[in-house]
């Protein structure tokens, strides 16, 4: 078998003869110095939403200039031609700031022209079918092409015009981690000489492994293209002794950049590399020492020889890397230094501001953060998810339902994290999974919902998703949905009891709540809203409200500090006859308060109380008109209820539930509440002793009426 065709294959183990001696293959034509597809690499640039923003901005803004100087056609279209990274998350992120920044601009708003190039037509497949860029494509917004950019050819757009040609306005061109996958040679510098490269396979012996064996052969400079030499004979000045990495396919693609758009153009790259010459000694690239690390060999770009070819070829060129980080490059065509030579510090300012935040270091120090702090970072980064699973350790051991600053923060947070994530990176489902286990665990049961749904739509169902799709439904109020989806958990994983198990345990929840007073009126719903039979299983939800003291001083409930006070509590209470306890469930946050009616033939006492976290949202007036309104199912035509004088929020809410003030105040020990009253429609308003008095024989409440009785004699007490 030709070893240089299996070496050009990218083949890991490549197949070789008996003779230790096979042909040497120059480094060129092997898997690391020939050009290779995104997907064959890991992309370690780490395109963040906080420098996606920072993208958008200096795009904005390089245009913005163009406009303020008059150097842009105002009838041609603005491009911006992004290298695919396979699954489009990069360009999703980018293309949703710039389009907001952009609409902000005059003059610049709906000229732009989004493309994603590669030169292999299946890594764009998968972007044209995301639902996103399906949307954009159909509009005009965003298109793509095949473009080869090192090789120069025409880049050929799929859905709009047949290619591009000369560009009347310069476009941005967002390489990425591209210029480090062009082809590559690799040479050394040693004390005025010049090597290059070749390479062969040595096959396993009896007391070795394969190997690969490097090989340095002299270099005249006469015999080198014309540009290489240039940059070589430079080198040869400033070094002694040195390997370096020539990037030849980054330098082709950007002579075929600057022929496409007449030498006019922004550049807007980041990978792996170095970006000064003093790195050039320091951090070499490893070479591979054996075939099985060919596939995990990293590929490094020297972006200081492309800088300075770029610089000779009359372009202006920005470098920032932080130790050994990716390497962020920003370069203005040639054709652009007499127009807008002021643009340079203008858009170099924009990106040195990217605040990014360091991973490694992050992992490093995540056992010291506490959740207050994971919160800044995460806002810090723009809710990166790379920085999301380097906390998440922190998240998963730390962050519980009982920190109060829970209900606001941290589903702001988790929101914006689920805003991050893209359909068809490979990363998602580990996202969503580690969201969802994050918001289940702060009773933020919508987003779970949603997360674990589009998570089945996009990548198939899974019993263990169904199951916690269950645990949602079962969480808000919504037992028959949630039976649905454990039956498809047992069709999806028979073998797994536990399911049934689930399922066993909801059927018996729903039978023993048949029996009940109030029954009739389990599960009416209004929106999002659902009144559900109060049960044990509210207990753990119903204790984390009751935290706030004032519950139980306000509803006149006693001191309650456990969930087994509280499972004693309902089980007193809830079963008792003519009365119905309700859990008041939230189609997105589940158990947010409680609500009763007390009933003796048509008149019933009324009372509830809403949890802290959702007071003053309208929950507690539309749980109130939920029970009122159907309480004539019961029989019950009119409603009393009670509160306390000083309870402005709830006299407030009563008013807007139909409930109408009693002048009557009661005798002690209930002096100091005031009283409310609702009657139906075919109820006579006017209050009557009769009417009190059928109150006083739901409520141990005694009024003074002095020698006043009933029609039928009776004394209005207690």
């Amino acid at each position: 078998m030709n070893v240089s065709t299996c070496f050009a294959a990218g083949a890991s183990e490549p197949r070789v003869g008996n003779d230790d001696e096979l042909s040497w293959i120059a480094f060129r034509d092997s898997p690391l110095g020939q050009r290779c597809r995104s997907s064959e690499l890991k992309d370690d640039t780490g395109l963040s939403p906080a420098l996606a923003d920072h993208y958008a901005a200096v795009v904005a803004r390089y245009w913005e200039l163009g406009l303020l100087r008059g150097k842009l056609d105002q009838r041609a279209p603005l491009y911006v031609l992004d290298a695919s990274d396979g699954c489009g998350r990069r360009a999703w992120l980018i293309h949703k700031q710039l389009m907001a920044r952009l609409e902000q601009t005059p003059g610049l708003a709906g000229r732009c022209r989004y493309i994603i190039f590669s030169s292999h037509a299946d890594e764009l497949e998968p972007i044209e079918r995301h639902p996103y860029f399906a949307a954009q494509i159909r509009s005009g917004r965003v298109d793509t092409a095949l473009w080869d950019i090192e090789q120069g050819e025409r880049c050929r757009l799929r859905h709009g015009a047949a290619a591009l040609g000369p560009m009347r306005n310069p476009p941005v061109v967002l390489a990425h981690d591209l210029l480090g996958r062009l082809s590559r040679e690799l040479y050394s510098l040693h004390y005025g000489k010049i090597f290059s490269t070749r390479m062969r396979y040595i096959g396993p012996g009896r007391l070795r492994a394969p190997s690969i064996a490097y090989e340095w052969l002299p270099e005249a400079l006469a015999d080198l293209p014309s540009a290489q030499m240039k940059l070589l004979r430079h080198y040869l000045g400033c070094v002694n002794s040195v390997q370096l990495m020539m990037p030849t396919g980054a330098l082709r693609a950007s002579d075929h950049l600057a022929n496409l758009c007449c030498g006019r153009y922004l550049l807007l790259a980041r990978g792996s590399g170095s970006a000064h010459l003093r790195q050039m000694h320091a951090v070499a690239e490893p070479l591979p020492a054996r075939p099985a690390e060919l596939g995990r060999a990293a590929r490094r770009i020297n972006y200081h020889v492309l800088a300075r070819y770029l610089r000779e070829e009359g372009c202006q060129v920005w470098h920032a890397q932080t130790g050994q980080a990716p390497v962020l490059t920003l370069a203005l065509g040639p054709g652009e230094s007499g127009a807008t030579f002021s643009a340079l510090p203008q858009l170099a300012a924009l990106l040195s501001a990217a605040d990014l935040v360091d991973n490694g270091w992050l992992a490093k120090s995540s056992d010291a953060w506490s959740i207050p702090q994971v919160l800044c970072l995460l806002r810090q980064a723009r809710f990166d998810p790379a920085v999301f699973h380097v906390l998440f350790p922190v998240l998963d051991g730390k962050l519980t339902r009982n920190d109060d600053d829970w209900p606001h923060d941290w589903r702001q947070a988790l929101s914006a994290l689920w805003g991050q994530c893209f359909q068809g990176e490979p990363g998602a489902p580990l996202l969503i999974r580690r969201l969802v286990a994050l918001a289940m665990r702060i009773g933020y049961w919508g987003l779970a919902r949603e997360m674990l749904e589009n998570l089945h739509q996009w990548y198939g169902g899974a019993a263990g998703d169904a199951y916690l799709l269950a645990c949602c439904e079962a969480q808000t109020g919504r037992l028959t949905q949630a039976l649905a989806y454990l039956l498809r958990a047992r069709a999806l994983a028979p073998e797994c009891g536990h399911y049934s198990q689930a399922h066993a345990a909801l059927e018996r929840r729903q039978q023993e709540r048949r029996g009940r007073a109030g029954a009739v009126l389990d599960g009416i719903a209004d929106g999002e809203l659902v009144l559900e039979l109060l049960g044990p299983e509210h207990a753990p939800a119903f204790l984390h409200h009751y935290r706030d003291a004032q519950i139980g001083v306000m509803a006149g409930l006693p001191p309650m500090g456990t969930e087994a006070e509280v499972r004693s509590w309902i089980d007193s209470k809830a079963l008792a006859p003519g009365r119905a306890m309700f859990a008041v469930m939230h189609r997105d946050w589940g158990f947010v308060g409680m609500t009763a009616l007390d009933f003796a033939a048509a008149t019933g006492l009324f009372y509830f109380w809403i949890g802290s976290d959702f007071q003053g949202q309208g929950v507690g007036k539309r749980a109130a008109a939920l029970l009122c309104d159907k309480a004539s199912v019961l029989g019950v035509k009119q409603l009393f209820t009670t509160v306390f004088e000083d309870n402005a929020r709830s006299r407030a809410a009563l008013l807007r539930s139909g409930f109408r003030p009693m002048t009557r105040r009661a005798n002690a020990p209930y002096d100091a509440l005031l009283f409310y009253r609702r009657c139906a429609s075919d109820v006579d308003e006017s209050l009557t002793i009769e009417h009190i008095a059928a109150f006083c024989r739901v409520f141990p409440v005694e009024f003074d009426f002095g020698t006043e009785q009933t029609a039928s004699g009776e004394a209005v007490a207690a």
